[in-house]
């Protein structure tokens, strides 16, 4: 009973504060060595050359032009008289219900009256 006594109250101890904890800091993200000039001004944030980098817009691909006037284009006349093959007709075909599918059919199953009145083995009840 000691031991397990001794044991709680040893979880119950506080954990030791670090050696550089400071009592009201406002975010982890708070810079402390950051000093405001004036209160009422926002705060100044210094960017990393990596973060700068990220910031500019991604540039375009060097074989890409902007002179395209819109982005639809017109249809060859090939391509309006072309023929779907048998494939691609079979495929555009809608996918069919299931033969024994009823419309209202209860989600759950009903179980037979003769399997409520089995007794289950001797050997089911010692592997269950």
């Amino acid at each position: 009973m000691t031991d397990a006594r001794s044991r709680i109250d040893e979880l119950a101890k506080p954990k030791p504060l670090p050696a550089g904890f400071i009592e009201d800091k406002r975010s982890v993200y708070w810079e402390s060595k950051i000093v405001k000039k004036d209160p009422k001004a926002p705060t100044e944030f210094v960017l990393s050359p990596r973060c700068e980098q990220l910031c500019n817009p991604k540039p375009y691909h060097a074989s890409f032009t902007q002179d395209r006037p819109s982005p639809m284009w017109s249809v060859s006349n090939g391509a309006k008289k072309a023929t779907a093959s048998d494939t691609v007709q079979n495929l555009a075909k809608p996918k069919s219900i299931h033969r024994e599918w009823t419309a209202g059919a209860p989600v759950q199953t009903k179980v037979k009256p003769s399997a409520l009145k089995t007794n289950a083995s001797d050997r089911l009840v010692q592997l269950s």
